[in-house]
């Protein structure tokens, strides 16, 4: 199993690639690419089996960034923080 972070915060995925690495087997963490976090910008290249998607970042923003991610990877675990 593989995840995406999506947040602007260093704190906030320095503490989720913790957790994940704890877990057994654990949840490797899929690389993002440079702008990512503009929107309609290609995220990664791999699809990951789940998506930490931080809903503070942008105001007016986080339900079309959703939106597109749902279209881009349905099959993916979507978990909001």
């Amino acid at each position: 199993m593989n995840a995406l972070i999506i947040t602007a915060s260093a704190e906030i995925k320095a503490l989720i690639q913790q957790l994940c690495s704890r877990r057994s087997p654990a949840i490797g963490i899929t690389r993002d690419l440079p702008g990512m976090l503009k929107p309609g910008a290609g995220v990664t290249l791999t699809q990951p089996d789940m998506i930490f998607f931080d809903a503070s970042t942008g105001e007016g923003t986080v339900l079309p960034e959703l939106q597109r991610l749902a279209t881009k990877y349905p099959k993916a675990m979507m978990v909001l923080i």
